[in-house]
């Protein structure tokens, strides 16, 4: 009976330790400034819209800060800001870190202990941009049996490490109602698990 004490006794011991010692890397890698207070005077179209809410919202955001470092995808938290995303039945929090990585986390991801992935890691494959941003090229032009894409010298894709946003820039010419063929570039967007957006331009 006195081991079991002992046992008990010791594993109560490691245990409060390990807690102290994950607090102490908390408030070494959160910034002092990363959760700045929602105030009405700073933030009044925030607090009013979520007054409600406003206590769990300070909650989940250092949750969020807390989640990310144990993660091992961010160094130290710079930022945390609830998302304009978020409705107040449905709270969604952004995280940056000093090394440039941006993670999403919704109101239930907090509450389930979902995986945390950063935004790089969300993004879209550029050769699978590539290929969808030409689909929305040819729906977006007047005759899309005439467009003609420049698929090596005026192609390319970059992505953004802290939003993940892939950009893909396509050159091509194609005929106006007139049957002129024009140059034009087309810029898409595709951020993280959504859907991408176009725009056309002339080329100079």
């Amino acid at each position: 009976e006195y081991e079991l004490k002992k046992e008990a006794f010791e594993a109560k011991e490691a245990a409060a330790k390990a807690e102290r010692k994950r607090q102490e890397n908390y408030t070494t890698r959160i910034r002092d400034y990363a959760i700045d207070e929602y105030t009405s005077a700073q933030y009044p179209k925030l607090t009013a819209k979520y007054r409600s809410r406003l206590t769990e919202i300070k909650s989940f955001r250092r949750t969020a800060a807390e989640r990310v470092i144990d993660s091992g995808k961010c160094d130290y938290v710079e930022n945390v800001q609830l998302s304009d995303e978020s409705t107040l039945r449905s709270l969604k929090f952004f995280i940056d870190c000093t090394n440039e990585n941006r993670i999403y986390l919704t109101e239930a991801e907090l509450k389930s202990g979902a995986e945390v992935r950063t935004q790089a890691e969300n993004s879209w494959d550029e050769g699978e941009a590539i290929v969808a941003c030409r689909d929305m090229t040819k729906r977006s032009a007047t005759i899309p049996s005439s467009v003609n894409f420049h698929s090596f010298t005026g192609t390319s894709a970059t992505t953004a490490k802290t939003t993940g946003n892939v950009q893909v820039l396509l050159n091509f010419d194609a005929k106006n109602v007139f049957g002129t063929e024009i140059g034009y570039t087309a810029r898409c967007i595709f951020e993280p698990r959504k859907q991408g957006s176009i725009e056309i331009f002339l080329r100079e």
